[in-house]
């Protein structure tokens, strides 16, 4: 039988092609994501209920990233709850698992 080892290698321990996986590790990986978008100031209305803080008023107006899977998620378990393995091609369990441990950081409001 021809394996295409060196001669008395097949089963050398020591060779690195026969050598057991190495153990798993845990990396962080950073992602940073980023909204243009626009927020309408108007001075004589709602935004004088934040005064200067544009940050409040930007996230009266849209999601952050986190509360976006959190809607993702609730989505996903409920369509799981009704038997659903897959929906529109996606594996339903994986993502409900890749929306687990997000966490944000920082939000920057620049005008």
């Amino acid at each position: 039988m021809m394996d295409n080892y060196p001669p008395g290698a097949a089963y050398d321990p020591q060779a690195p092609y026969n050598a057991e996986p190495s153990d798993e590790k845990e990396i962080v990986v950073a992602v940073k994501m980023i909204k243009t978008a626009v927020v309408l100031v108007d001075s004589s209305h709602v935004y004088l209920d934040y005064g200067d803080d544009l940050k409040a008023y930007f996230q009266n107006q849209y999601r952050t990233p986190r509360q976006i899977i959190a809607c993702c998620q609730k989505i996903v378990k409920q369509l799981r709850k009704q038997g659903n393995l897959f929906f529109a091609g996606v594996n339903l369990r994986d993502l409900d698992e890749d929306c687990d441990y997000w966490e944000e950081e920082e939000i920057k409001i620049e005008d």
